[in-house]
């Protein structure tokens, strides 16, 4: 009887003490600041990390149209199209230093449904022309809208442009070539 009275009062110690340090663990928290972010109120941004992987975003005034991101890319989420150009520079956010641009983008897209957000694309950018943005809300109801286009209508007629520069000066080109081909055979004709 002892014994049982014994393991009784065991128990009921036990209990108590279990509850007592749940209510101390408890009572910490309770007078705490709370931990919640209440998402929709508080500006989130501006308390993501500073390497905080986003969506992506490209600087198509930079963009060389290198391809490099696009063969970097894991998924083939980024699909470049292009035309050769006027050869021009274009200042490098990571070196600097003027970069030449020879092509034209004719189309960039960015599927950010099928984005993993790696960061492979942006690491061999030799302009910094694409990079990750803090942002990360990116709820559409449709998915389609998740493929971001970032060729503009005024880029299209810049590559345009350049193209059809670029033909020109090569046909004047080549006409000059057979020119100096024709008078070089005419003057080897007369001479023998």
């Amino acid at each position: 009887m002892i014994k049982a009275v014994t393991h009784w009062f065991y128990g009921f110690w036990t209990g108590i003490k279990a509850t007592s340090i749940g209510m101390w663990t408890t009572g910490k928290h309770f007078f705490r600041q709370p931990v919640t972010i209440e998402y929709p109120e508080i500006q989130v941004e501006s308390m993501l990390p500073e390497r905080y992987r986003g969506i992506l975003h490209v600087d198509m005034d930079i963009c060389i149209s290198c391809r490099v991101c696009e063969k970097a890319c894991p998924i083939a989420c980024i699909v470049i199209d292009d035309v050769r150009g006027e050869k021009s520079s274009v200042m490098s956010k990571i070196t600097g230093k003027p970069t030449p641009k020879i092509k034209y983008p004719t189309r960039f897209d960015i599927d950010i449904a099928k984005c993993m957000y790696c960061g492979l694309c942006v690491e061999p950018c030799p302009t910094g022309a694409i990079y990750h943005t803090r942002r990360f809300e990116g709820t559409v109801s449709n998915v389609s809208e998740l493929t971001y286009r970032f060729v503009s209508q005024e880029d299209l007629t810049l590559a345009d442009q350049m193209s059809k520069e670029l033909e020109e000066n090569e046909r004047k080109k080549a006409e000059e070539k057979k020119k100096k081909e024709l008078e070089k055979a005419k003057s080897e004709s007369t001479n023998l």
